[in-house]
Order: structure tokens, then C-alpha cells, then sequence
């Protein structure tokens, strides 16, 4: 078993966090073993003892405060395509929020009574609210957006009005 964790990093060049994946596998599977087959307990004590690789975190990258200014300059300030990426761009920026969050957006998510507030849908399916700054930009936009999908369609869905050049697999150009 040692050999074979060894060739997959030596030899395959794999990462250390691929090992510790294909051992957290064997783990499970001669946790079964040993249960099914008692003659093999030995065995599949063996194989759990093997310990995972400590990785390092993935590193976080995050954009500085100059490096936001920059971006909202060379955003383009003519079309009805430029306040949406502005609008965009904003809302992540000052919820910071996913992009597969703000992609997943319904109109009942958004609240334009008071202050700006949007309610995200967070992984694991957890649900939090998050308030915008009072943006004219920001404002306008959403109720476009409203406005727009309100005429469009009867699914209270704003992924078509929010990422209309970009496809739901493809969120990663935004």
C-alpha cells in the first residue's frame, strides 16, 4: 500500500492532496473490509493506520484596493451591457459575494425598498443578507434588471438578464 501512495507522487508527479484523496478511498474501503471479513481486520487495520500528508492551505487571492479603483476605470460607461457589468462587479465587490451566487439571483432576492440589500444563497444551500452601498449605478441597474426580467419571462430567474453573453458553465468569464 505504501508503495502504491508512493508511486502516485513519485512517479504519476501527483499532489500530495491527491494521495491523501486515494487513501481517504482505501480508508473507507477497508473500513468495509475489515467489517464484512473478520479474517481481514488485521489487514484493514493496517491500511487505516497509514496516516494522511500534511498539504499547505490553498493560497487566497484577493485583489487590492488599487487594483479594485483600476478595475471600475476601465470598466466602459456607455450601454445598458456596461451599467450591468458595473452593477456586477459592484454587488460582488461590496457583498463579497460568489460569482455563482450573484449568477443564482431571483427577483424576490432583491430588495430596492430602504437600502439596498440582497438576500445571497450561500454553498450548503445557507441563505444570508448582505446590504449594498446606496449606489446610483447599483440602484438603477437593479431595478432594470427587474423591470426587464418582470416583461421577459414568468420565471423570476435574473442568471438570463445578469450573464446574458455568458452561459451558466461559463460564469468564470464575469
Amino acid at each position: 500500500m505504501l508503495d502504491f501512495l508512493h508511486m502516485i507522487e513519485v512517479t504519476r508527479g501527483n499532489h500530495v492532496s491527491t494521495r491523501n484523496q486515494r487513501l481517504a478511498a482505501l480508508h473507507t474501503f477497508y473500513r468495509y473490509v475489515g467489517l464484512q471479513y473478520p479474517e481481514m481486520l488485521a489487514e484493514a487495520q493496517r491500511v487505516e493506520a497509514i496516516p494522511l500528508k500534511r498539504t499547505a492551505p490553498p493560497q487566497t487571492d484577493y485583489l487590492e484596493h488599487d487594483e479594485i479603483e483600476t478595475l471600475f476605470k476601465s470598466l466602459p460607461r456607455q450601454g445598458i451591457l456596461s451599467l450591468r457589468d458595473r452593477a456586477i462587479f459592484m454587488i460582488l465587490y461590496n457583498t463579497g459575494a460568489r460569482v455563482r451566487e450573484i449568477a443564482d439571483l431571483h427577483i424576490a432576492d432583491v430588495d430596492l425598498d430602504g437600502p439596498l440589500r440582497i438576500r445571497l444563497h450561500g454553498k450548503s444551500a445557507l441563505m444570508y443578507a448582505s446590504s449594498c452601498s446606496d449606489s446610483l449605478v447599483l440602484s438603477v441597474w437593479l431595478k432594470v434588471l427587474v423591470a426587464v426580467i418582470a416583461r421577459t419571462t414568468h420565471r423570476v430567474d435574473a442568471r438570463n438578464a445578469m450573464c446574458k453573453r455568458h452561459g451558466r458553465k461559463d460564469t468564470s468569464k464575469l
